[in-house]
């Protein structure tokens, strides 16, 4: 499986590879956020990156109250499109309880410049699933309201297997105990960016029972010592074998974890982890491994 990091920037994509050059990121851009920073990742350090995807940034611009402009996305998409593993379409309508209309005239407008957009599934049972099955897309993705819903994202994977060539993309997930569930072909998230802005930090703790190990950490500058999160570093029931990860990994203190760039790059890397130990999962269960 394919973990894509939403809202990377190169810097970080440079700093990572010089740590760990063996292990590659896979980055989500977007057509909303795009900057200077986009060249550099396409280009100037794409030998650093694994797969990079292009999202429409729909949802993005819906949340400033801006509505995309199909006409614009899709001159950018001919003119760098062959810079992207794949790009999505532009899925406008997020509503649930029909099938858009208006996403599936974007789709079809896209396809007819000659693009291959990814569709985006945003209703389950009126039709969508099943003409996208019907077509034979060779990848689809779904909405990110179904990423925390197991019982919704069990139910596409079965429509699915009625198209066993489909790749499936899930929007918005990290999810660890969903995600060994179902035999996702990539998923993208911005967990690493936001964990680390909030001062929060994650790694894989052995000491953990079961088979989800994810423990997080917060450090939090200014706390009153008798109100202090539960997982706050200075009062962590395994603060020592975090201590000993950061030291051994990163060459990281305690103080360090106050800059969130450093926060970030330990985030990063427990999630490029995660996307091995997803994998693992996958091919345990007998899922296809891409």
């Amino acid at each position: 499986m394919l973990l894509h990091q939403a809202s990377i920037n190169s810097k970080i994509i440079v700093e990572f590879h010089r740590r760990f050059p063996h292990k590659k990121l896979n980055a989500l851009l977007s057509y909303a956020l795009l900057e200077n920073d986009t060249y550099d990742i396409l280009v100037t350090h794409r030998d650093k990156v694994k797969s990079v995807i292009l999202d429409s940034g729909a949802w993005s611009d819906n949340t400033k109250g801006i509505k995309t402009d199909i006409d614009g996305y899709i001159s950018y998409c001919k003119n760098a499109g062959h810079l992207y593993d794949f790009l999505f379409n532009l899925d406008s309508d997020f509503r649930e309880d029909h099938f858009s209309p208006e996403n599936l005239e974007n789709l079809l407008k896209m396809e007819k410049a000659g693009l291959k957009p990814v569709p985006v599934i945003h209703s389950l049972y009126s039709g969508e699933i099943d003409y996208y099955i019907e077509k034979g897309y060779p990848i689809v993705a779904l909405g990110s309201s179904y990423a925390t819903r197991l019982d919704d994202m069990k139910f596409i994977f079965k429509m699915f297997e009625k198209s066993p060539q489909t790749k499936i993309h899930v929007f918005g997930t990290t999810i660890f105990q969903n995600l060994i569930e179902v035999p996702a072909y990539s998923v993208d998230s911005s967990s690493w960016a936001q964990a680390g802005a909030h001062a929060d930090v994650r790694f894989w703790n052995p000491e953990i029972e079961g088979l989800n190990k994810t423990d997080e950490i917060n450090y939090t500058a200014r706390y009153k010592p008798n109100n202090r999160p539960r997982n706050h570093f200075l009062n962590h029931p395994h603060r020592k074998q975090f201590e000993e990860y950061l030291g051994e990994t990163f060459n990281f203190r305690y103080v360090d974890m106050f800059f969130p760039e450093n926060r970030q790059l330990v985030n990063l890397k427990y999630f490029t982890d995660l996307e091995d130990r997803i994998t693992d999962e996958h091919r345990k269960r007998g899922f296809p491994v891409w």
